[in-house]
């Protein structure tokens, strides 16, 4: 091809087209061949170390912190090629569910208690009211007697009517 000259940015060689559509055609870094890479634009991966969704805007290989399988849990951990249920992070969430169950109970049991100590102390109280106070007593103990680090199978128990 003496004498002739290619404008700028044109090759002589005409690229293979890739055989599908997450693939796209590029001139190498080197600019001496066309090479196809994957192309994942617009496909969400998620973060392996935070699973967070991260939405792909370049072309090329997926980095190795990320993934397309897509969590099924807030407790899921990466293991290198699948996502498995983190079971300490787990239970240690259920536990602070049952402690926190626990509390807002005790809160609503004192709350109760209290009106019920109020109409006693004032000499007002009637015999059903003076039965209820000594039920949600019984209650407000067991419930400081239930244990939470069994959660989520933790007995609770039952509200006085």
């Amino acid at each position: 091809m003496l004498g002739v000259s290619l404008s700028a940015d044109a090759y002589p060689d005409a690229p293979e087209l890739p055989s599908s559509d997450d693939k796209v055609i590029r001139r190498s870094e080197d600019r001496s061949r066309w090479e196809i890479v994957p192309d994942y634009r617009g496909k969400i991966a998620y973060d392996t170390q935070t699973r967070e969704p991260i939405k792909i805007t370049e072309i090329g290989e997926l980095p190795d912190t990320l993934t397309f399988k897509r969590p099924d849990t807030d407790y899921d951990r990466w293991d290198g090629q699948n996502w498995v249920v983190d079971k300490d992070l787990l239970k240690s969430h259920q536990i602070n569910e049952a402690k926190q169950k626990q509390a807002e109970l005790l809160r609503q049991a004192n709350e109760t208690l209290s009106l019920l100590q109020d109409s006693v102390d004032v000499e007002i109280a009637t015999e059903d009211e003076e039965a209820a106070l000594l039920e949600w007593k019984k209650y407000r103990v067991l419930l400081t007697r239930v244990d939470t680090s069994q959660a989520p199978d933790v007995e609770w128990p039952e509200v006085p009517k």
